[in-house]
């Protein structure tokens, strides 16, 4: 199975390290269709920025839980 690769903010990484936010949603475009919608992952990794694979401070990996959408919104990631 593949994994999902979010790069987030630094402030909603740090949020959802502490378990302070436990989702994080992404605006239904194109994009993101193609990447979320009817596809199964294995693990989510959450990045904080783009950094280099060997930094483990910055880098965060959950189960992949599905995902869910509105009309406006896709459901990318929730604990």
């Amino acid at each position: 199975m593949s994994v999902l690769t979010l790069a987030l903010k630094g402030v909603y990484f740090d949020q959802i390290k502490c378990g302070e936010k436990l989702e994080e949603f992404r605006l239904v475009t194109d994009y993101w269709r193609k990447r979320l919608e009817g596809r199964v992952y294995e693990r989510v990794v959450l990045t904080k920025g783009y950094p280099a694979k060997t930094d483990s401070e910055r880098r965060m990996e959950r189960p992949w839980c599905g995902g869910a959408q509105d009309s406006h919104y896709t459901q990318a990631f929730r604990a």
